[in-house]
C-alpha cells in the first residue's frame, strides 16, 4: 500500500511583502506542503507558531533574532526554524539560538523548499 506523505505545514515570517508572496507562491503548489500562514513581525511570528503549531517556520534572516528564535522553540517544541538570510552574517547566533537550518536566498526555490523538507523530517 502507498503510504501518504506527510504534509509539512509551513508558517512564512517575512517584512517584504513582494518576497513573502513570492515565497507563498513558491511553496504552495508543493504537495507535500502547505503554508498555513504569512506573517511580516516576529511578535505575530511567535503569536501564530503558538495558535498554528507548524512543523516549520522560514524566517526572515533580519527578522530571526536569537531572542525570537528561543521563543519559537518555548511556543511549541516540535516547531523547527529555517533562517533565510541575504548573507551569512547572523548564521551562527541564529543556530546557537535554535535554528536548524540557515540557507540564503540565492539558494533558490530549491534549495529553500529543500531545507523545509530536510528539518521536517529530523527527529
Amino acid at each position: 500500500a502507498l503510504v501518504p506523505r506527510r504534509v509539512v505545514r509551513v508558517i512564512i515570517a517575512e517584512s517584504d511583502p513582494a518576497l513573502r508572496r513570492l515565497l507563498d507562491a513558491l511553496l504552495s503548489p508543493s504537495s507535500d506542503m502547505r503554508v498555513v500562514g504569512r506573517v511580516s513581525d516576529a511578535e505575530r511570528m511567535v503569536s501564530a507558531v503558538q495558535r498554528l503549531k507548524p512543523d516549520v517556520v522560514l524566517v526572515d534572516g533580519a527578522m530571526a533574532g536569537a531572542t525570537h528564535i528561543a521563543r519559537i522553540a518555548t511556543a511549541c517544541e516540535r516547531t523547527r526554524v529555517v533562517v533565510l538570510g541575504t548573507y551569512m552574517n547572523g548564521a551562527m547566533d541564529a543556530l546557537a539560538a535554535g535554528a536548524r537550518d540557515f540557507i540564503l536566498k540565492d539558494d533558490g526555490p530549491e534549495g529553500i523548499a529543500n531545507a523545509i523538507r530536510r528539518v521536517s523530517a529530523l527527529p
